[in-house]
C-alpha cells in the first residue's frame, strides 16, 4: 500500500473575503499628503545610482507603510502638535544609508523610537555609531522606547524637555 499523505483543507478564508480595509491614521495621512515632497527628498541622492535611489524610495515606503503603534503614536502627537516632520527620512552618511523615524528639519533632530530590540549590547553600540554618525552632521538623536511612546502625557514632557513643543 502506498502512503498517502492526508492533506487538510485549509479552512482560513482568503484575504479579499476576511480582511477588513486598514484604518488610515493621521501619520498614514500625512505620508500620503507628503507624496510630492518625497520626491524633494530622494531627489537628494541624484548622484548616486539609479538602483540605490530606486531601494531608497522603496525601503523608505515599506518603513513607512509597516511602521508600529507606537511611531504611531508619535507622529500623531508630532501633528497635533504642528510639528514639521519627515517620517523615514534617509540619510547617506560615508557612504552608509540610514532611515531616521522622524527628522524635523527646523531643529535638526531625530526621533528614534526603539522597540526590545534595541535593548541588546549588540544593538545599543550599533545605536551609539549611528548616532555618532548623524551628530558629526548636526544631527541630535533622541531615543524614545515603546512604552514611552503609548503614554500621551509622557510624551508631552518629553517633547517639551526637548524643546520640540511648547
Amino acid at each position: 500500500m502506498k502512503n498517502k499523505k492526508k492533506t487538510k483543507k485549509s479552512s482560513k478564508k482568503s484575504c479579499a473575503q476576511n480582511c477588513k480595509p486598514r484604518v488610515q491614521s493621521p501619520l498614514d495621512l500625512h505620508n500620503i499628503k507628503s507624496y510630492i515632497e518625497d520626491y524633494a527628498i530622494i531627489s537628494k541622492f541624484s548622484h548616486l545610482p539609479f538602483s540605490k535611489r530606486e531601494w531608497i524610495e522603496t525601503r523608505r515606503y515599506e518603513l513607512q507603510f509597516s511602521a508600529n503603534k507606537y511611531e504611531h503614536n508619535v507622529g500623531a502627537y508630532l501633528l497635533s502638535h504642528n510639528v514639521s516632520f519627515i517620517h523615514q527620512a534617509p540619510f547617506v552618511i560615508n557612504g552608509k544609508i540610514y532611515f531616521l523615524d522622524f527628522f524635523i528639519p527646523s531643529l535638526r533632530i531625530a526621533l528614534e523610537v526603539d522597540g526590545p530590540s534595541h535593548d541588546s549590547m549588540l544593538k545599543r553600540e550599533k545605536d551609539k555609531d549611528r548616532d555618532s554618525a548623524f551628530k558629526s552632521i548636526g544631527v541630535k538623536t533622541i531615543r524614545i522606547s515603546n512604552p514611552e511612546c503609548d503614554s500621551p502625557k509622557y510624551l508631552n514632557i518629553r517633547m517639551k524637555a526637548e524643546g520640540i513643543v511648547r
